[in-house]
């Protein structure tokens, strides 16, 4: 978990954990969970340190908006999901989850990593970033 203050680079922090994720594993399943699913794509995806930004020519993965889905090269896939509907998130299995500032709503609806119930596995397996009041 990142906790700083705008500016400190989580987005960005973010991004390059979730592309380290794919790198070795064609069969990753990421969860992008934001406030919304517009912050989710505006922020996470397209911003300016999100995942299209920051990944190479080479293993930039296809963003397909109506699907909420990134597709890698390497088959890898991440969909988007809204903290406002905590519910989206029950039935598909995913390897991995990052949460921006939504992962206090999800955490107070009950829902944490998808398939993952140990603190360990959330540590290993779940990016959270956020961020801090100055």
């Amino acid at each position: 978990m990142i906790a700083a203050g705008r500016g400190f680079g989580k987005t960005r922090a973010g991004a390059e954990w979730v592309r380290e994720c794919v790198r070795g594993d064609g069969e990753a399943h990421i969860a992008l969970i934001g406030a919304s699913l517009a912050e989710a794509r505006a922020v996470m995806v397209e911003g300016e340190s999100g995942i299209l930004a920051v990944s190479p020519p080479s293993s930039r993965p296809r963003f397909e908006s109506s699907l909420r889905r990134l597709t890698w090269p390497n088959g890898a896939q991440a969909t988007l999901y809204s903290a406002a509907e905590p519910d989206s998130l029950r039935g598909p299995q995913h390897s991995h989850a990052r949460r921006s500032v939504a992962e206090r709503t999800v955490r107070k609806r009950g829902i944490c990593s998808p398939r993952c119930t140990g603190s360990s596995c959330r540590r290993e397996r779940s990016g959270v970033t956020s961020r801090t009041s100055a």
